[in-house]
Order: structure tokens, then sequence, then C-alpha cells
């Protein structure tokens, strides 16, 4: 009986230690590449910080294996515009540096002051103390910020090359300014050959159609242009009215976003002034327990550099024993870069 106990407790022992191991990342096709996507964080940087760490480490941990070219933070990096927050974030991020994974920050929303709705909280926000232009020029495909404030990071663009493409991307702030969309134009026009993507805070709305004030207005909740939020400045830019003085780019193949919850998922597909088609997609997990669960964008480009698989996956379930995956058609599918049509759209997990 002893012997039985003994045997029973090292099975026990044993599979615990499997439940706490690493989290290991989705097999992907020889030859692919991946484009990581880190959606609002700012629960995990407030309250549950090991789930931010587990999803960092998991990336720097799993480079090699996942081919990842680069990582984007998709805004709300923080909740309350806090040091401690934004300590931890900082903390994270410098896995992926020690890793030699570059990535770009979005700010959002919540990475503005608290009391943005009574003056210009732009220039208050912590990001610039943490995440200096000093710490993102020691990444190699940095490429420059916003010259209107060339001490800030909130608006910023890298280029890397992954899968034989040359890829730009650009990171704009929450309800960017008419100057920093300009901005964005000419350096979408400064890289012509160059694939581009834009991450940007508030962008599309959950029910597949971009934040639109002119024609929905209120119908549309935590708009750019509603709520106080459109004192961050006197001109603030909505989905909408970025789309329409970004769309005559011929480069332009993705925009990214985070911010608002409900379902937290939208997925759109239009075409450019030139006929390209743009990806237009929305992820954001904070409305599920512990502030998201630790669900990640996991985009793998494959070799044809047509295809590209888009996963909905959790290092932190998955280091914990627990289902990673999201099986849905609107977080797990395929997309082509010169068409797609719109994943059905399904109930969230509870």
């Amino acid at each position: 009986m002893k012997r039985l106990r003994f045997v029973f407790c090292c099975m026990l022992f044993l599979i615990g230690i499997q439940s706490l191991a690493p989290a290991a990342p989705p097999d992907l096709t020889p030859g692919s590449w991946t484009l990581a996507i880190l959606p609002d964080t700012q629960h995990y940087a407030e309250r549950h910080p090991t789930i931010l760490t587990s999803q960092v480490q998991f990336l720097a941990d799993s480079k090699e294996k996942l081919n990842l070219a680069f990582v984007l933070q998709e805004g709300d990096a923080t909740n309350r515009n806090t040091p401690a927050e934004w300590k931890r974030v900082s903390k994270a991020f410098a896995l992926l540096e020690k890793a030699g994974v570059d990535y770009l920050i979005a700010p959002g929303n919540h990475d503005y002051p608290v009391k943005y709705k009574t003056f210009d909280g732009r220039s208050a926000s912590l990001m610039n103390e943490y995440f200096p232009v000093t710490r993102l020029k020691k990444q190699p495909t940095f490429g420059g910020v916003w010259p209107g404030e060339p001490d800030s990071t909130h608006n910023s663009y890298s280029l890397f090359s992954a899968g034989g493409t040359d890829w730009l991307v650009l990171a704009l702030e929450f309800g960017p300014r008419n100057e920093v969309v300009a901005w964005a134009d000419k350096i979408l026009k400064k890289y012509p050959k160059r694939k581009a993507m834009i991450v940007t805070h508030a962008y599309l709305y959950c029910d597949g159609t971009r934040y639109d004030w002119a024609a929905k207005g209120n119908k549309q909740a935590w708009s750019p242009h509603s709520g106080g939020y459109e004192k961050l400045s006197v001109d603030v830019n909505d989905g909408e009215e970025m789309w329409n003085k970004l769309k005559g780019n011929a480069n332009l193949k993705f925009v990214f976003c985070g911010h608002v919850l409900n379902d937290g998922e939208g997925y759109l597909v239009s075409r450019g002034d030139h006929g390209n088609v743009v990806h237009q997609i929305l992820a954001n997990y904070q409305f599920l327990r512990k502030g998201g669960l630790g669900y990640m964008r996991l985009m793998e480009f494959l070799p044809d550099g047509e295809t590209v698989h888009v996963r909905t996956y959790s290092p932190w379930l998955d280091k914990h024993g627990k289902n990673p995956n999201r099986t849905e058609a609107s977080q797990d599918f395929v997309l082509k870069l010169s068409s797609a049509p719109a994943p059905e759209k399904t109930s969230p997990v509870p």
C-alpha cells in the first residue's frame, strides 16, 4: 500500500510539473514567419502582471520556433498610467529586448493621465519615461518618430524584413491628430515598395465597421470623438477619417487595433484607391477573466507570400494545463493578402 501511495504521489508531482512547464508554440509550416500581436494589456499591468510576463516570455522563448519577426502592442498597455504599471510593462518588454525581438507600442486612451477630460493629456503620459526614443533606437529595425514630437514614442515606425518581403509598420497614438496622420501618409509614400501595416488603438468597431463619428455618432461606444476623449487635442481622427486620409497608399495591407469591448473582435476587408486589399482587424480580450486570460494573436505568414493563418493563443492557459487555443471562426482563420472573406462572427468564450 505504501508503495502504491508513493507511485501515486510521484504521478501527481509529475503532472504538476507538466502543467507548469513552459508553453509550447503552435507548429508552423516550414518556411513561415510570425507576427505577434498583444491586445490591451491594461489589466495585466494593473492586477495580473504574471499573465503579461507569461505572454512576453513565451514570445522570447519561442523566437526561433515561431520565426518571430516582430511584436505589436495595440494600446492600453496600462490601465491608469501609473509608475507601478509602466514598470511592469517595461520589465516585461525587456524580455523581448534580451531575446532580440523588436516591437512597437501604440498608446491607448488609458495610457494617458486620468485627468485627460480636463486638459491635453498626451504629453503627460508616462510612456515616454519608460519607453523613450533612446530605448527604441536600440532596435535595429527602428525607423523614427513623428518629428512634431521628436522626444516622444507615441507615434513611431519600424522597418523589418521577413519571408523575403520588406515591411513597414507604423504605430499611431489614440485618436491621432491631423498632423500625425499627415506624417503617416508621408512615411507610407516614402517606402512605396514595402508592404505596410498600421497599429493604432481605436480604429475598428466590434460590428466590423470603422469608427465613424460623422455617420454613427454615439451609436459606437468609446469613440475618440466622444466622452471627453476629444479633449486630448483639438483635432482627433477616428477610423473612418484615418481610412479616408490613408487609403491612397497602394502598399497598405493591414490595420490592427484594440480598445473595443463587447465581444472584443472585429474584421473588415476594404480596397484602397489602387485596388489593394486592406485587412483591418480588431482584437481585445479584457472582458474575459483576469483581464483577458492571456490571449494574443499569432499571425503566421506562409512561404507562398500570400496566405496568413491568424491564431488566438494563450501561453498563460497553456502553462497551466488548460486549452490555450480559441478555435471559433473569428479567432482562428486564414486570409489572403490579395483577398479574403471576413470570418463568421461567433459568441465569445465565457
